[in-house]
């Protein structure tokens, strides 16, 4: 008994030990428990800030190049003035005192906007949804330093988005003082944290992350501008007389500058004008009045692009001496020696005047002037307007030529091929005379012989024209024709080389037939594929198709020529004062051609299609930006306007090592209209080893590259016309790099 007494007194113990060891090990199991959990959770909101953060800064850099293309998207909408489209903050601000704040409110919420949707996208991606787009609060002053803009968007799991707009100091300006500041775009997302187990100790904490980007050009200073001018199109001219020739004068960049015409027919009574036509804008430039001078009715007149000056056929009213008449383009006026003169002029018959003078034409060959008259002389002036010479053709075995005055003009054509001037002259019997006078040796040209008469000598200077034949293969003529626009199918043609008979053209007179048999204005070759043949009088273009040897399928549309309805008359055809009656033609680009008619109206067709002229190509030097924090210098991205984009059909650009070489790689024949890539043309790609050319720019030299743009106009449906008709310019910018810089 005592022995048991004494054991119990040992096991009470014992087992009041164990119970206690047992509740101490289920509270620490219960306190392990828990830091598990909590650490369970812990973790999961540690990943949960990563994946925030991770979101946070990809919203932040892409959002600030969304607002950054939001704001300049905008900026495309507001022109500053005509045709100019606003290019920074300051323009939106300055230009227009009223409605400037509104523009840079509309700017900045237009960039807010951008971002927003660019940042909602990307958080769609990872998961989440949003039903409500959000509530912007935007800046009073956008332009202030210490303001901000925000948006707010709530997520469908009650996720907050808040997207800031402010500034951030990124550097000071050379002189080490004034603050440098560029926009930043801050995301700050906050969710509540997930939660496994510590539900049961506290509430899930929010998780809250931000990312800040600012964009990072290297502190660029760049301005690089590009114009783009649109397909030519014509436009009525001022002037009190017809015009007969364009005359195309072009910019050093070879854009055409200004389009001048001589009115031709000015006689004693009939008074005229020189006049010029802007080419961009297609407004007046001047006109200048011939009082002194009478003019040719078929001259062949001369613009020389190398002494910016217009040569045409004239005669001085004063000595009622034939010549040439100077008019210097650039200062816009006539020349010093205005007027040479060469002949003496003809008498009048019957009562009707010379109707102008008996110089005929003016060519240029080897730094001279070369001067032919109605009787085949040709006479030689130097550009001072002094005389080097005079030769008759005529007297060299080229038969007699007319020299009595009956009311018409006897030259009917004149073309310089090479050092080779053929002409046609009326003989005394009335037939056409070919002549080819070598202007290198002044003598008639190789293997010609004996004046070589083309048809019999009942043609009518008036209802004939000459011009040059082609094979359809070579834009080199290998002879030249006269053909008769009458009913009858006639014309006669002789081979360059010799003067020998090439024979007739077959199936040229349905290509005339519709040109009239009253009178008939020059021919033009184009690109030796197509000859077109001017009207007159009768408000219509022929056109003949060496490749087929038919006549051109289709037919130029004079209505849809003329620029609107600037001109009196309802579509289709016109008669009497309101006809265009076209003269003469010369070539604005490869697909495009200007044509001059009756009251110095001036139109424009496309040679190829027979349509209006849509087709144009830019081509401009670009050299990179430089980085003003001294980093050397980047290429950049041109960002074609937006009104450039919906005005044309077919937008693609090239870049070249040299002018018109291969494209660079990858910069080759890109659409600019296609999605993805809207008007944006990325040259970031050069490389140094694509570098060819090099030039001096502010005495420094630097690469070059050279840009081509092709373009296509769209058509107005109502009028028929390019949608594109007005210059536009575009900007290269170093490519936009955002940096996080929180």
């Amino acid at each position: 008994m005592a022995l048991l007494t004494k054991l119990q007194k040992r096991i009470a113990p014992a087992e009041r030990e164990r119970g206690a060891v047992l509740v101490l090990t289920a509270l620490v199991m219960l306190l392990l428990l828990f830091i598990a959990a909590f650490a369970t959770d812990l973790g999961a909101w540690y990943r949960q800030g990563q994946e925030q953060q991770r979101a946070a800064d990809v919203g932040a850099l892409n959002g600030i190049q969304a607002y950054d293309r939001g704001v300049k998207a905008y900026f495309a909408t507001v022109q500053v003035s005509p045709g100019i489209e606003a290019r920074s903050w300051e323009d939106l601000r300055d230009f227009d005192n009223l409605n400037g704040t509104m523009h840079v409110l509309n700017a900045e919420e237009a960039g807010l906007a951008e971002a927003a949707e660019t940042i909602i996208g990307l958080l769609e991606t990872s998961g989440l949804s949003f039903s409500n787009p959000g509530v912007p609060s935007l800046a009073a002053d956008p332009l202030d330093f210490n303001d901000v803009s925000t948006w707010t968007i709530i997520a469908d799991d009650l996720t907050e988005v808040v997207i800031t707009r402010s500034f951030v100091q990124t550097g000071v300006e050379s002189d080490g003082v004034t603050p440098v500041w560029a926009r930043a775009i801050d995301v700050s997302i906050t969710a509540p944290g997930e939660q496994y187990f510590s539900n049961i100790l506290r509430d899930a904490p929010d998780i809250d992350r931000t990312a800040s980007s600012v964009l990072s050009n290297c502190g660029a200073v760049c301005q690089r501008e590009i114009t783009i001018l649109p397909p030519f199109t014509g436009f009525d001219a001022d002037g009190s007389g017809d015009g007969y020739t364009p005359l195309l004068h072009w910019n050093d960049d070879g854009t055409l500058a200004e389009v001048w015409a001589v009115n031709h027919h000015v006689w004693d009574g009939w008074e005229g004008d020189i006049l010029c036509r802007d080419a961009a804008t297609k407004t007046s430039c001047g006109t200048f009045a011939l009082s002194d001078y009478e003019t040719g009715l078929h001259p062949i007149e001369l613009l020389s692009e190398s002494q910016k000056k217009i040569y045409t056929p004239a005669t001085d009213r004063a000595t009622q001496r034939a010549g040439i008449l100077c008019f210097d383009v650039v200062a816009k006026n006539f020349c010093s020696t205005p007027f040479i003169g060469l002949w003496d002029t003809h008498d009048v018959i019957n009562g009707w005047p010379e109707w102008g003078t008996p110089t005929t034409g003016v060519f240029e060959y080897n730094n001279r002037l070369w001067v032919s008259s109605d009787h085949a002389t040709i006479a030689c002036v130097n550009y001072n307007m002094t005389s080097c010479g005079e030769w008759n053709t005529a007297a060299s075995a080229h038969g007699t030529v007319a020299t009595e005055n009956d009311g018409v003009n006897r030259t009917a054509w004149g073309g310089l091929e090479g050092s080779e001037l053929f002409l046609i002259h009326r003989g005394t019997a009335g037939q056409p005379l070919f002549h080819c006078f070598d202007l290198a040796d002044q003598q008639s040209c190789n293997g010609w012989g004996n004046t070589v008469i083309g048809f019999g000598t009942d043609w009518d200077q008036n209802e004939t024209v000459g011009f040059f034949r082609y094979d359809g293969t070579s834009a080199t003529p290998f002879a030249f024709c006269l053909a008769q626009t009458r009913s009858e199918d006639r014309s006669a043609c002789r081979n360059l080389t010799n003067g020998s008979g090439a024979g007739a053209v077959p199936n040229i007179n349905p290509a005339l037939a519709d040109v009239g048999n009253n009178w008939v204005g020059s021919a033009f070759s184009w690109q030796g594929q197509r000859t077109f043949f001017a009207g007159g009088r009768s408000d219509a273009i022929g056109c003949f198709d060496w490749t087929t040897g038919l006549e051109c399928v289709g037919n130029v549309d004079l209505e849809q020529a003329r620029p609107g309805n600037n001109r009196v008359g309802a579509p289709g055809p016109r008669t009497g004062s309101e006809e265009v009656e076209p003269y003469a033609f010369a070539q604005v680009t490869d697909n495009c051609l200007i044509g001059l008619g009756d009251q110095s109206f001036f139109f424009s067709f496309n040679p190829g299609t027979l349509d209006a002229c849509v087709e144009t190509s830019v081509t401009a030097t670009i050299t990179p930006c430089d980085c003003s924090d001294g980093n050397g210098t980047r290429w950049g991205e041109i960002r074609l306007p937006d009104r450039l984009l919906n005005e044309t059909t077919m937008l693609v650009g090239t870049v070249s090592a040299t002018e018109n070489g291969p494209p660079i790689a990858g910069i080759d024949a890109v659409d600019l209209h296609t999605t993805g890539t809207d008007g944006l043309l990325d040259l970031t790609n050069i490389m140094d080893s694509d570098i060819v050319e090099t030039t001096v720019e502010d005495g420094e030299t630097v690469p070059v590259v050279y840009l081509t743009l092709e373009l296509d106009s769209a058509i107005d449906p109502l009028t028929g016309q390019a949608e594109f008709s007005q210059p536009v310019t575009a900007n290269l910018e170093i490519v936009v790099q955002p940096t996080l810089t929180s």
